[in-house]
């Protein structure tokens, strides 16, 4: 009597296939319910590394936003505050004292910017290397006396840290008062 492999009582291998194939189905399903497991366990490491990227992405973006606001304000820690006033001797002129507190100035430049009717001792601008803190600068000026003018001037000067800035005065001698422009960041 012969064995005969491919045959299995009921289960003929014509039809039910070979111990091989029945081998090769079970490591196929084996090999898809690992596949399946892989493939959804990199999905949740795919979803919690985008997460993270995130999450970094906002804490980078927070930190530049606090670095801006930090260096913003030392700028205006180290920003030397402008004081004008002006200090009248006569009907017809007086004297203008700039003064720089909070900080020292320095490559200051006065601009006169005045119409004609203000004779300013500075025809076009005046420069100074640097002020110390609370020193005054003295303009000396004469108007027409009865006759309401405007005082402009720009002030340009540079803070301890190297950064430029520029400011408008404007005096109105009919009011006695000055106008000042904000600091403007000057390239």
């Amino acid at each position: 009597m012969l064995l005969d492999l491919n045959n299995f009582g009921p289960f003929r291998a014509d039809v039910w296939g070979t111990v091989s194939d029945w081998i090769i189905v079970l490591i196929s399903t084996f090999t898809l319910f690992f596949l399946y497991h892989t493939l959804k366990s990199q999905r949740k490491a795919t979803e919690s590394q985008a997460e993270a990227t995130r999450l970094q992405a906002q804490a980078t973006a927070d930190q530049v936003e606090l670095s801006k606001l930090t260096r913003i304000q030392f700028e205006k820690d180290i920003m030397p505050g402008l004081v004008i006033q002006n200090i009248l001797d006569s009907k017809s002129g007086g004297t203008i004292r700039i003064a720089f507190s909070r900080n020292h100035a320095t490559d200051i430049e006065i601009l006169n910017r005045s119409d004609n009717a203000f004779r300013f001792d500075v025809s076009e601008s005046l420069k100074f290397s640097s002020v110390a803190e609370g020193a005054p600068i003295a303009l000396n000026y004469i108007t027409e006396p009865g006759v309401n003018h405007q005082f402009k001037f720009i002030i340009r000067y540079t803070n301890i840290n190297g950064s430029r800035y520029e400011q408008k005065a404007i005096y109105n001698n009919d009011q006695d008062e000055f106008v000042i422009s904000a600091p403007q960041l000057i390239k």
